[in-house]
């Protein structure tokens, strides 16, 4: 039987055998990896093990794993530390992971910078948010590029982002309450966990420099600065320290509580007024549940932001611009574009050029914005994007052509030219602006 290599979805080290039956047959994963994703969608077993060593790995690792068990080295999952926010049940079976560094131990250098340089990971539409929220709670700080299954595109520019975008949407629909538009956040109906993740996917987007397609309410920007000033406070790190870590603030004390309080919010909590407030929560039993639901919400999701190694940002205002980008794109698309051309004279590049930011001129805010995610995969613009107007002289049955990995809008002048001639009576700045937004009605569209 031929070998059959490649790299664990889940790890992404290198792996010589294939799992033949996952439940969508997503691809290559060690068994021990199999053993550690407790994917929803179910993991059965490894088949075709191509050599004697490659089986003898695996025995190897389960009688370590056996090992373990039999010493109790079991350790609780990340996602059982957290409590659910306001209705909260403990699982009556947690989950568990195991601790293999008794295998990471056995690393070489070779090996661990192999293992942090960005990797390239397939997803399947639907299921961004469960990929990249395993790759970022295993390792905030890893780089990767993206593709979708039955894609040979890769690329930070186009695919990564809109990977990372539709993660996001499909993170806010499953764990948040959003009411109108823009959207707001409901912390009442927010798990810890599902904060924290949020904090992950916003401090990754930050961190690439994309624009998403969610816009969300002011008030939370306003509230995430708070949180991120209070991470630098002393008496905060001092609290988080002596309470054994982020994990445990949802268990702190009422004194500890207060003082976060008056630490996230001085000019609300330090009056009289509203410390005897706080002190009458205590004797409702309230307290605890509406600090883990507001405070202690915007906390995890600013400690997740710097667990990314996102770029500090001064305000809330700034932190809006690097998630959601600029939406008025009708001044920043014309002046991104740059005009290039490798097989025709720069006369008519210029010419061509030039009806090109006559006609964006000329679009409305979702016309700009169609174009905007079909060359950049975003639909707000990110300050500093360089946009490619590229002007061909090639044969070509297209006029238009997006291409976001390169954030390069190709123009065929030959198509245009033949089009113009059979349109006699037709203004070309009338034109070339019809072509391209029927091109944005169409190919760009379904982008």
């Amino acid at each position: 039987m031929p070998a059959i290599t490649g790299t664990c979805r889940i790890c992404h080290a290198e792996v010589s055998h294939y799992n033949q039956h996952t439940n969508d047959n997503r691809g290559l994963m060690h068994r021990l990896c199999a053993a550690e994703a407790q994917s929803p969608r179910g993991i059965s077993e490894l088949t075709m093990v191509d050599t004697a060593a490659e089986m003898q790995y695996i025995m190897d690792v389960q009688r370590a794993y056996q090992q373990q068990h039999n010493q109790n080295r079991f350790i609780p999952r990340l996602d059982s530390v957290w409590e659910m926010s306001g209705l909260y049940q403990t699982p009556a079976a947690p989950a568990y992971h195991v601790d293999h560094s008794f295998l990471q131990a056995q690393e070489n250098t070779s090996q661990r910078a192999a293992r942090l340089e960005p990797k390239e990971i397939s997803t399947e539409q639907g299921y961004e948010v469960d990929d990249v929220l395993r790759l970022l709670n295993k390792s905030p700080t890893q780089s990767h590029t993206f593709k979708y299954l039955g894609s040979e595109a890769i690329d930070t520019g186009g695919v990564t982002r809109q990977v990372y975008n539709n993660a996001l949407n499909q993170h806010l629909s499953r764990t948040l309450i959003l009411k109108g538009s823009p959207l707001q956040v409901n912390t009442q109906n927010v798990t810890l966990k599902a904060a924290y993740d949020l904090g992950l996917l916003l401090g990754k987007i930050a961190k690439i420099k994309m624009a998403v397609d969610v816009q969300i309410h002011p008030s939370f920007y306003e509230q995430m600065q708070k949180a991120s000033q209070l991470l630098n406070n002393k008496d905060y790190q001092n609290i988080k320290r002596a309470n054994g870590g982020l994990a445990q603030l949802n268990r702190l004390n009422n004194d500890d509580i207060i003082t976060l309080c008056q630490l996230f919010e001085p000019k609300l909590y330090n009056d009289k007024a509203s410390t005897g407030m706080l002190l009458e929560m205590i004797k409702d039993n309230t307290l605890k549940p509406y600090f883990s639901n507001s405070i202690l919400s915007f906390i995890h999701t600013a400690e997740a932001i710097n667990a990314t190694d996102a770029p500090a940002l001064e305000n809330g205002e700034a932190l809006r611009e690097a998630i959601e980008g600029e939406h008025h794109l009708d001044n920043l698309m014309p002046k991104a574009f740059t005009a290039r051309a490798s097989d025709i004279d720069q006369a008519t590049t210029s010419h061509y050029d030039a009806l090109l930011k006559e006609s964006l001129k000329k679009f409305n805010k979702q016309e700009l914005t169609q174009l905007c995610k079909a060359l950049t995969g975003s639909s707000g613009f990110v300050k500093g994007d360089e946009l490619w107007f590229s002007v061909s002289n090639e044969p070509s049955t297209d006029v238009f052509k997006a291409q976001s990995c390169s954030k390069d809008l190709i123009f065929y002048a030959k198509s245009f030219e033949s089009l113009f001639i059979d349109h006699k009576d037709a203004d070309q700045k009338q034109l070339f602006q019809a072509l391209l937004k029927e091109q944005l009605d169409n190919e760009f569209n379904e982008i």
